[in-house]
Parts: structure tokens; sequence; C-alpha cells
């Protein structure tokens, strides 16, 4: 087979192996710390993955310029052991996407559990409190709408962002808890519905409690990077065994690098349950006061 004139020479001058990998694994590096910034940073995620996908393509170039370099510099073709690499490369890729799905999908799930528990928790305590006299059900419902507000107008936008906490307490809810332990029951059935009641509120402050924890949570860089790094491996791999051919190699790293940044995206996609197109919002808490309660047994007396 012909060697091809080596493109790591200069004129009176050969330059190794090691000195001629050195300018291209360093565009390797510039690819995977960009792609990791676009994901931790961006909010848009179609431009995360339209970002992942230009990287890719460089990491696909970079690959067919490395297939070249070693085979001018050393004269060997390593086609026939990157062969048995190639599918290595695939699996590994194909596992760590698969590991950090399960986790996003997982988080997702908890998320939209985590808002509905709270709702019903607020939904079960406006049937309870109806046990109840009106001017108590009025400083209740008032409390409960206030801390939707809060949370709606205030503790999303900072779940999103990543910025609230546990130490966070929820004064309106706190409040809440106390006035109901406060009630004073005059028969059994209100003293079973305080007891309901009690046990809705910590039900709902659990819930907050969770839905705080899971928004602290994420695809860190640290896995961005295993990610992007090892489908990195795959196109240079890709790129060797196919290096003999131009039109099989730039079609085979197309799809790769097209599978790489739709796989990012959907990762990217289910993220952060709180935030973006693609979240949990506080709508089942939105549901839970209607506009009447201003006069919660109206309805009671006509």
């Amino acid at each position: 087979m012909p060697i091809r004139p080596p493109i790591c020479q200069s004129p009176g001058l050969t330059r190794s192996a090691t000195e001629c990998f050195y300018p291209f694994l360093g565009k390797v590096h510039e690819v995977v710390v960009r792609a990791v910034r676009s994901f931790t940073q961006a909010r848009d995620r179609p431009l995360r993955a339209l970002d992942i996908g230009m990287g890719m393509g460089e990491g696909a170039i970079t690959g067919l310029l490395l297939a070249d370099a070693q085979l001018s510099v050393t004269g060997v073709d390593h086609e026939p052991k990157m062969i048995k690499m190639l599918p290595v490369f695939g699996v590994i890729f194909g596992l760590l996407v698969g590991f950090v799905a399960v986790q996003v999908w997982s988080d997702f799930d908890k998320a939209k559990v985590a808002v509905a528990t709270e709702a019903s928790a607020f939904r079960a305590i406006l049937l309870l409190d109806e046990h109840f006299p009106e001017e108590q059900q009025m400083q209740l419902r008032t409390l409960i709408n206030r801390h939707i507000d809060e949370a709606v107008n205030q503790e999303w936008p900072a779940m999103a962002h990543h910025s609230l906490t546990l130490a966070d307490l929820p004064p309106h809810l706190v409040e809440a808890l106390r006035l109901t332990l406060s009630l004073k029951p005059q028969d059994d059935s209100q003293r079973i519905a305080q007891g309901e009641m009690v046990a809705a509120l910590h039900r709902a402050a659990d819930a907050r409690r969770q839905r705080i924890i899971i928004s602290q949570s994420g695809v860190g860089p640290v896995k961005w990077s295993a990610i992007l790094v090892s489908g990195l491996c795959a196109l240079i791999a890709i790129a060797i065994v196919h290096s003999d051919n131009r039109l099989t190699c730039a079609i085979a790293l197309a799809l790769f690098a097209t599978g790489i940044a739709v796989a990012s995206l959907l990762i990217a996609g289910y993220g952060a349950p709180y935030s973006g197109d693609i979240s949990v919002g506080p709508d089942l808490l939105q549901q839970v006061v209607p506009s009447e309660t201003s006069q919660p047994t109206a309805a009671n007396h006509h």
C-alpha cells in the first residue's frame, strides 16, 4: 500500500509522531471543553444540541486528521486494530448515555410526583377545613394561597437557577401548621379533621423539600465530559477505520455525530426538571385554590 505524503513534515525536518499529535490533541481538548461549557451554562436546549453537533463535527475532522497523521508519520496502517476497538468505544458511549439518561428521567419523574403530592395535600386541607368555622377557614386558606403564590413567583425561578435551598423556610406554610395545631375541636369530626389536616401539611412540607432537593440535581461537568470524550474517541476510531474512503468516512462520522447530538439533546432536555421548555411547572399548585376562596363556605349558606 503506497504511503501518503507526510503532512507532519517540513522541508529538511521530520517531526516525530508524538510531536505531530500535539496540535490534534489540543484540538480535542478545545472541543470537549467548549461542549461541556455549552451544556452547563446555556439555557436554550436546542442551541446546546446545535453547539454539540458543531463540536462533534470538529471532533470528526480531528479524527480524520489524526488518521492521516499516524499513517503519514509512521507508515503503519492501524486500521485492522481499530476495527476491533470500534465496538468497544461504541459500547462505552452507549452505557454512559444510558446510565445518565436513567438518572435524568428518574429525577424528572420524582419532580412531577413531588409537585403532585404537594398539590394533593393542599387540596385535602381545603376539603377538611369545612368542618371548622368560617373565620378559621378564611385564615387557613389565605395562608395556603399565599404559600402557593410564593412558590409560583419566587421558588420556581429560584429552583430553575438551582439557588433555592432547604435553609429557605416557607413562612406561610409554617404559619398554617401553627394555626391548625391551635384549633380547638368541638366534636369528633373536627378532631379527626384536625389530625388529617396536620398530616396533610406535613406531606406538603415534605413534598416541598423533595422538589428543592431534586432542583439541585443535574448532569454535572464530569458526566458531560465522560460522555463527550467517549463519543469523540468513537469518532476518531471511525475516522481511522474508514480513512481509505473519504466519502464513507464522512457519512459515518456525520451519522455518529448526529447520534451524539440527539442523545445529548435528550439528556439536556430532561436534565433540569424545573427549567426550560421541558420542565415541571407549578400548574397543579395553581389549580388547588379556586378563585372563590375569599368566601369558602358561601355555597353552604344558599
